[in-house]
């Protein structure tokens, strides 16, 4: 995350505002495209999953080969209409300068490729991930995140061209990490050796299992990237520069939320198909409160010193940055208290109906923002936008679970929505009023953000908490004083 967000700074100060917008907009009009990457990787993880736990090596091979010759098949629809319909919006849609569309274009054809070849790359890291190897996938990633810093510099240092040089680095990039991928999995599984074959029954089967999480993964791109290519549409690149920007720190925050809900995932869905369901609505709601706990902590310092925060990262702040990144936080957090709710959805089977109504509600967040924009011709109501939907999706994920798992929606009010949201409106009501007696310097910056800690820690334990979890964490505490009491006789 570090590396990510100190390699975004580096890029902004080397391309510029501008080029940083157009690279952007253009890149992320691509990664629209890719949206099929998240259902076939939890289609590829599952079925070879339900293989491996057979140990049926044959099946394992027809899982891997019939699920690569579907990437094969995507990718090469992806050249055709990502290079015919991208060239098309990059010359006569988006607000670009006539001087930088060449540019704009090699940008487009890098990322068309680049995009290529992770989604053939795909295939390789759900194997690596199927087969546990939790090590050799974050050590590839930490690779990439280093390549990548290496290339900022690489293109600080360039006298010209930066743009385009930058598009074709990254695809360099994209190319060794799928080398990598490679060579590893031949070496390790034997199911991705051997010619490939597409077995008939297996591609529809894994196409039923995708079909319905498809529909999820495309509201998701369009409520993203989709509403980029709208701002690049309306505006100049330097609102999607700023729009770059909040969203590098959204992506960033997102993990705190995301690590406890890959945590939680395996005991929410035994829970449920052991029918222990006082089990499962309990980790429904604690797993709500403590993502919104740990997002909080780092979501509230943000939200106050936003501008600050912005300025000893970036330096230059692109305009609209600032209002940009605090609809965006917001967004995040309640996209994350949903994550359990999400998985539990998934954990009752019910898929066709929560990704039909949920994936519904977020695809209106494009048509919703155009018509936004075209009447307040203001970028930001597009974030105001995709806040509103995401409290409506929110509501909508309880509704469908009272439905399917009889989630008591009056219990979920009280022992989670209402008291978060009354820490979350006190708290920041709180720092934001100490926040007026703090200057801007590191020192003081540092020592503000442990005061949030304090007191956003010290609500959450009066209010959410309940006495068996206080309890808990004070034994807890008392075991740890103890071993370092007896540590230091």
């Amino acid at each position: 995350m570090g590396i990510s967000l100190f390699t975004s700074r580096v890029i902004l100060n080397a391309l510029g505002v501008e080029d940083f917008g157009i690279f952007n907009v253009v890149g992320g009009m691509v990664t629209m495209f890719t949206f099929v990457n998240a259902a076939m990787m939890a289609a590829t993880q599952r079925f070879i999953n339900f293989e491996l736990g057979k140990n049926n090596q044959a099946g394992l091979k027809e899982v891997f080969h019939t699920a690569y010759l579907i990437h094969i098949i995507i990718c090469i629809l992806l050249v055709i209409v990502g290079i015919s319909l991208g060239k098309y919006i990059v010359d006569h849609q988006l607000k670009i300068p006539p001087s930088s569309l060449r540019a704009s274009n090699i940008v487009l054809y890098c990322s068309v490729i680049n995009c290529a070849l992770q989604i053939l790359t795909l295939p390789y890291s759900s194997d690596v991930l199927a087969h546990e190897r939790i090590n050799v996938y974050a050590t590839i990633s930490i690779v990439e995140s280093v390549l990548k810093l290496i290339v900022a510099f690489l293109i600080k240092v360039s006298a010209s061209g930066r743009l385009t040089l930058y598009a074709g680095l990254l695809l360099l990039v994209q190319f060794c990490i799928y080398l990598i991928y490679l060579f590893y999995c031949h070496k390790n599984f034997n199911e991705v050796r051997g010619r490939l074959r597409i077995y008939k029954d297996k591609l529809i089967e894994m196409g039923k299992f995708a079909i319905w999480a498809l529909i999820g993964c495309t509201a998701g791109a369009f409520s993203t990237q989709g509403v980029n290519v709208l701002l690049g549409m309306f505006f100049s690149p330097i609102i999607n520069a700023a729009r770059g920007i909040a969203a590098q720190v959204q992506n960033a925050i997102t993990t705190f939320g995301s690590n406890l809900n890959t945590a939680m995932t395996p005991q929410i869905t035994q829970s449920y198909a052991s029918k222990d369901y006082d089990l499962f609505f309990m980790l429904i709601y604690k797993g709500s409160n403590y993502i919104f706990y740990l997002m909080s902590l780092v979501a509230i310092p943000i939200l106050i010193k936003t501008q600050y925060i912005l300025f000893l990262w970036l330096g230059e702040i692109p305009q609209y940055t600032i209002i940009f990144l605090r609809l965006l936080v917001c967004s995040t957090i309640i996209e994350t208290i949903s994550y359990p709710l999400m998985r539990a959805s998934d954990a009752t089977g019910t898929i066709r109906l929560y990704h039909s109504v949920v994936g519904g509600i977020l695809l209106t967040i494009l048509p919703l923002s155009y018509i936004a924009i075209k009447i307040t011709n203001n970028p930001t109501s597009a974030f105001y936008v995709y806040f509103i939907v995401n409290i409506v999706a929110w509501f909508a994920r309880l509704v469908i679970l009272r439905t399917t798992a009889n989630l008591s929606i009056k219990e979920y009010i009280n022992k989670v929505m209402s008291r978060i949201v009354f820490v979350f409106i006190i708290s920041i009501s709180i720092n934001y009023y100490l926040a007026s007696y703090f200057s801007d310097n590191i020192l003081t910056l540092f020592a503000f953000i442990l005061i949030c800690l304090f007191i956003t820690s010290f609500l959450f334990w009066i209010i959410v908490m309940e006495k068996s979890e206080k309890k808990y964490v004070i034994i807890k505490l008392n075991n740890i004083l103890k071993r370092n009491d007896k540590s230091t006789i």
